[in-house]
């Protein structure tokens, strides 16, 4: 089989649609059918983490910011407000947040998106909350 995948999602959708074949479905991922068609997904996969981090970058940019920049975000929902705050960082290529403390006690990272502004002396800047 020669595989050919417009792009990644496509591909995606090919995997989900061949694992229903294979019971277990771990299987497929030991099949001659994926093994054959994963070089090309795996450069799918790569162009798309590419135009992500290209675009993460852009955007990051755009809002003045750059790696290295602590950023901080107030989170407001129907019964609770929370204030996450962090540093910009590079993991693979794609900006993230590495948060002082943890995100649901767990998470330590999370993408970063426009949501976020960089510290300053009246948004919590010194890591101390206003």
């Amino acid at each position: 089989m020669e595989a050919a995948f417009a792009d990644y999602s496509e591909a995606l959708d090919w995997m989900e649609q061949a694992k229903k074949n294979y019971k277990p479905t771990i299987r497929f991922y030991a099949s001659d059918e994926f093994k054959a068609a994963y070089p090309l997904i795996s450069q799918l996969y790569d162009a798309k983490m590419a135009a992500l981090a290209q675009e993460g970058m852009a955007a990051l940019a755009e809002a003045g910011l750059k790696i290295g920049d602590e950023v901080v975000y107030d989170a407001v929902s129907l019964l609770v407000s929370e204030e996450y705050r962090g540093k910009v960082v590079r993991r693979k290529g794609i900006p993230y947040v590495k948060l002082y403390g943890t995100l649901y006690g767990t998470r330590r990272f999370v993408r970063w998106h426009r949501g976020f502004s960089k510290m300053n002396d009246t948004n919590g800047g010194n890591h101390e909350k206003q």
